[in-house]
């Protein structure tokens, strides 16, 4: 579990801060931080895609050349490597955990949390 969160923490536009792994559940502190995924390339945007969900009948490389070649698909996926719904989405499948997703909004500096339950 630990190379799972150091890999995506590699991919994604975040700050692993600390984990704690247990018995039947993950707690991790986690910093989204969008504004480093706004500064990546296409190509850097298409490779770090590619790398989370691969196609085995596909060369990484070529789909990598395609998708950054289209900007309105690699403006999507920009934000979705600096989303945490997606870190927690592709840490859930790593782990193949059944994942219940409690959504807490409070409205601190007017942000918005979200609590992520593993089980």
């Amino acid at each position: 579990m630990e190379d799972s969160i150091a890999e995506l923490a590699e991919v994604f536009a975040v700050a692993v801060w600390g984990y704690a792994v247990m018995s039947n559940h993950l707690h991790v502190l986690v910093e989204v931080i969008p504004q480093v995924a706004a500064v990546w390339s296409a190509d850097a945007v298409a490779t770090r895609w590619c790398r989370l969900y691969p196609r085995q009948n596909q060369d990484a490389n070529a789909r990598a050349e395609v998708l950054a070649g289209n900007a309105c698909r690699i403006k999507v996926l920009r934000g979705r490597l600096g989303d945490l719904s997606w870190f927690m989405r592709r840490l859930a499948a790593c782990r193949a955990f059944s994942v219940r997703c409690v959504v807490w909004l409070k409205r601190m500096q007017g942000a918005a949390c979200s609590l992520w339950l593993f089980h």
